[in-house]
């Protein structure tokens, strides 16, 4: 290591990190079995161990099965060293997240909380949040962020946004948050943070590299959307990246809230949906019964949604997966969605590479979590 100019002091955090993320990935294990899947030195990874320990991050929890003589102890994260939180932030609600160190859920609720750009407002979301936390035993040292999520574009800053049309509003300061939160924040779009926890969905959180590359679609009252590479969001020059609602779609088409004419946001919203069926709930309810009406918007609807789709495949060329609202509705008719999809590529003849996302709710406020975990754990 010191060939390669690498400090003692630099050596040792690569160690420690190797033995967490080890833990992390592979869940519970013996000093041995992370001395051989490491190749490190057994002296080196009971010192790695003991200092986890110490700072509270790992924890024994039990035995192995013993082969012969004693057995050896299991070690594995502690769930519960730290917490963060993630609020996703609409017109009629907040929802709350926390995670545990590992990335589990450990508490989720919504509550309907008009938005408003007042004092009064800041300050029952941080009352909800406080008392959730409370709720759920966890101290406020324990918490290490808050990530809050918002259907607006967040400026370079991170520190605002640059449009807020759909709270009404057209900017909202992160300091408004932080007056009320007493924890570190950082404001995220909300198909940005949703990307995020889908992609993270079902893999170990202390994996950096990640499953490869993914293009999150949000179909909701807004449109909106994410490109993650390798795990890392692509958030653009001027943090514009992915916003697939404002493509032209139809040129010279509707207007659009935004001034221009034709956005995908005109045709494959779910407003769309739920005024034909009263809700959305009563729109699929209608076309699982085999309403003509709910039939003939479902089939328009999807042509104009597998158009895009079509759109965002050959721009990005990776996985494209349809959440938001939609996305918990879109299981029994994906087939059909793809056949569509399939049919406008010019590449490949299967849409395979569409699916439905495994954030079925609360997606926004998870990866806003996420983010602080992730940082978190880069420091360890």
């Amino acid at each position: 290591m010191e060939k390669l100019g690498v400090s003692n002091i630099a050596v040792k955090r690569l160690n420690l990190r190797a033995v967490f993320l080890h833990l992390m990935e592979r869940g519970p294990a013996s000093v041995r079995d992370i001395s051989q899947a490491l190749s490190m030195s057994t002296p080196t990874v009971i010192q790695n161990l003991n200092e986890l320990t110490e700072r509270n991050l790992a924890i024994v929890c039990g035995t192995q099965q013993s082969t012969g003589g004693r057995k050896a102890r299991a070690y594995g994260v502690n769930e519960r060293a730290c917490f963060a939180a993630g609020l996703d932030v609409t017109r009629s609600d907040v929802t709350i997240s926390v995670l545990g160190l590992a990335g589990q859920p450990v508490l989720s609720a919504k509550s309907r909380l008009p938005f408003s750009d007042r004092p009064e407002y800041y300050e029952k979301v941080g009352r909800l949040l406080s008392d959730h936390l409370e709720k759920a035993d966890i101290r406020p040292e324990e918490l290490v962020g808050v990530g809050i999520s918002l259907p607006a574009i967040i400026a370079g800053d991170g520190a605002s946004t640059t449009n807020a049309d759909p709270l009404g509003k057209r900017i909202v300061w992160l300091d408004s948050f932080k007056r009320c939160i007493p924890w570190p924040c950082r404001l995220f779009n909300d198909a940005n943070a949703g990307g995020y926890a889908e992609f993270w969905a079902g893999n170990p959180i202390g994996r950096r590299e990640g499953p490869g590359n993914l293009v999150y679609l949000s179909v909701s009252n807004t449109v909106g959307g994410s490109v993650l590479i390798d795990g890392r969001m692509f958030e653009g020059d001027e943090q514009h990246s992915s916003e697939f609602g404002h493509m032209t779609l139809v040129p010279g088409g509707k207007f659009c809230y935004c001034g221009q004419k034709g956005c995908a946001y005109c045709y494959v919203n779910t407003r769309i949906l739920s005024d034909a069926g009263g809700t959305l709930d009563g729109f699929f309810r209608q076309l699982k019964k085999g309403d003509a009406n709910a039939r003939a918007v479902w089939d328009k609807y999807l042509g104009n949604l597998s158009l895009l789709i079509n759109n965002i495949r050959c721009a990005y060329d990776c996985e494209v997966v349809v959440g938001g609202y939609l996305g918990r509705y879109l299981p029994p008719y994906l087939e059909e969605l793809r056949g569509r999809t399939a049919m406008r590529n010019i590449f490949e003849r299967s849409g395979d590479y569409v699916r439905a996302c495994r954030e079925k709710g609360g997606g926004a406020a998870t990866g806003a979590a996420l983010t602080f975990l992730h940082s978190f754990i880069e420091e360890i």
